[in-house]
């Protein structure tokens, strides 16, 4: 596996046999100039302020940006919240906004509560 990282955060993962190239303007992924259709480029990133590393085993629970990986070791970001908790969060705030049942907000708490807790 390869990973791109910036300020050694895990940002993004991709198979060894996917093409990465890292340019001063961006990262692209995938095909080159020759197949554009099959490309995706990562404008915010660029070589130099981010690195890509190959020949890496991601751990099996893998999101982005919940891993730091410094070239050697990874270790769980402290600061990760799972994006399902994010819209949990919104949702909960919507239907307390619009009058729904303290019932139904306080077990979108539970499942909240539950996901952080995995």
């Amino acid at each position: 596996m390869q990973t791109i990282t910036k300020d050694n955060l895990s940002l993004y993962i991709y198979a060894d046999d996917v093409v990465i190239t890292s340019t001063e303007a961006h990262i692209q992924i995938g095909a080159d100039d020759a197949e554009p259709q099959d490309k995706m480029i990562i404008a915010d990133l660029n070589s130099s302020n981010a690195v890509v590393h190959t020949g890496v085993t991601s751990p099996d629970d893998w999101s982005g940006a919940k891993y730091n990986f410094d070239g050697t070791n990874w270790t769980r970001n402290a600061d990760w919240t799972d994006p399902l908790v994010f819209q949990l969060r919104a949702d909960k705030e919507m239907y307390t906004y619009r009058g729904a049942s303290e019932t139904f907000t306080t077990a979108i708490q539970t499942e909240i509560d539950r996901i952080e807790a995995l």
